[in-house]
């Protein structure tokens, strides 16, 4: 997942995205429980401490950092798959972005980017 080269079909661009968003749910699940024990208060409190820009949840900063180059690779080889250059990638950080990138059938057939990911699929 950190080639950016190729091309990625819908089912592995939202396959991977609902992995994201399942291991950010946990990593913000275990920092509120961390900062609630740490604190001694409840864990609501931490989203508005973060709402007001008060806190940092640590757990899911350092995984937003270790899925940030997978996240835009993933991106990258999609947008490749609907015939877009990967640099175009940045943008999918923006969550609207994100998704909507994955609605687009990719192009049949090879492109300038590679041969198409569900040639010879079942």
């Amino acid at each position: 997942y950190l080639d950016g080269k190729g091309r990625a079909h819908r089912m592995e661009y939202w396959s991977f995205l609902l992995i994201v968003t399942v291991i950010y749910v946990i990593t913000m699940m275990v920092d509120a429980e961390i900062f609630a024990q740490s604190f001694g208060t409840t864990s609501d409190y931490m989203f508005e401490a973060m709402a007001a820009g008060m806190y940092q949840p640590p757990l899911t900063g350092i995984v937003s950092l270790a899925l940030v180059a997978p996240l835009l690779a993933v991106s990258s080889r999609r947008l490749h798959d609907i015939g877009v250059s990967g640099w175009l990638a940045i943008a999918c950080i923006i969550p609207f972005i994100a998704i909507a990138v994955g609605f687009p059938a990719g192009k049949k057939g090879e492109n300038q980017y590679g041969p198409d990911p569900l040639d010879g699929a079942g």
